[in-house]
């Protein structure tokens, strides 16, 4: 096809912005961190991912030096499943946790969490 000289570029929309994977998030804490609580105040709080969730581990760590699984990735623990819930929520899971017994020493909750793509938050 001589003489039809170069190709033509035309642009069909952009300009695009690359959104990275971001890091799962757990969010919306009740009690606020720090707050005084009861033996039978439940603790709450969202974990969210904008890519899915992958794995989840909950523990709580006490003053005391000790410390205790609450989420071992499928289900609660014993000491946390009669009284604790998880449900859906868009983009991830809300947790209520309580313990059966009630809660002894002040405590300190670790989330660790994977996402289906690799990233991390704890």
């Amino acid at each position: 096809m001589a003489g039809l000289g170069s190709p033509l570029a035309f642009p069909v929309g952009g300009p695009f912005v690359f959104a990275p994977n971001l890091p799962p998030q757990v969010i919306n804490f009740a009690p606020t961190p720090g707050t005084q609580i009861t033996a039978k105040t439940p603790v709450t709080f969202d974990i969210v991912d904008d890519h899915g969730i992958a794995s989840i581990a909950i523990n709580v760590n006490f003053s005391n030096g000790t410390s205790e699984v609450v989420w071992a990735g499928t289900n609660f623990t014993p000491l946390y499943a009669a009284l604790s819930v998880r449900t859906i929520i868009a983009g991830g899971f809300h947790y209520s946790i309580r313990r059966s017994g009630g809660w002894r020493h002040d405590l300190t909750i670790s989330v660790s969490v994977l996402d289906t793509d690799g990233a991390t938050d704890s």
